[in-house]
C-alpha cells in the first residue's frame, strides 16, 4: 500500500499501475492454477459468468479504486477502502449471478461496514487539531 501510494503520487497513471499489476499477478499465478488445479478451456469456459463477477466487480473495481484514490489519500485509508473488497464481489454476485447472502453473511457485511464506517469517523477526528488547553 505504501510503495503503491509513494508511486501513485510520483508517476500517476493509476490504470497503467493497475493494469501491470494485474499482469504481474496472472503471469505469477497461472502456471501454479495449470500444475495444481484443474484448469483447462472448458473449466473456464463453464465458470465464465463467475469469474468476470470475481474479476471486474470484487478484484478490479475495489484495486481500480484504491490504486486511483492512493493519489489522493494515505495508504491507511486506501487500506480500508480494499477491506470492503469482499462486500462489492457480493454485491456483484447477487446482482450478476442472482446469488443471495445467508443471513449470517449480511450481518459479516454489516460489521465490515461499520468497521470501515467508525475507522473512517476516528481517523477524521484525530486530523482534528484541538486547541491546548490552558494550565
Amino acid at each position: 500500500m505504501v510503495k503503491l501510494g509513494r508511486h501513485m503520487r510520483a508517476h500517476g497513471a493509476p490504470v497503467t499501475a493497475a493494469a501491470a499489476q494485474y499482469l504481474g499477478a496472472t503471469i505469477i499465478t497461472l502456471p501454479f492454477g495449470a500444475l495444481q488445479g484443474n484448469l483447462s478451456l472448458a473449466t473456464i469456459g463453464d465458470a465464465g459468468p463467475e469469474l468476470a463477477v470475481l474479476g471486474i466487480f470484487s478484484t478490479a473495481a475495489a484495486f481500480g479504486i484504491q490504486t486511483i484514490a492512493q493519489r489522493f489519500t494515505s495508504a491507511s485509508h486506501a487500506a480500508v477502502v480494499v477491506s470492503a473488497e469482499s462486500v462489492f464481489g457480493a454485491i456483484g454476485a447477487a446482482i450478476f449471478l442472482g446469488e443471495r447472502l445467508s443471513p449470517v453473511g449480511a450481518v459479516g457485511a454489516v460489521f465490515v461496514f461499520a468497521a470501515i464506517t467508525l475507522l473512517s469517523l476516528s481517523a477524521d477526528r484525530s486530523e482534528i487539531s484541538l486547541p491546548a488547553a490552558a494550565d
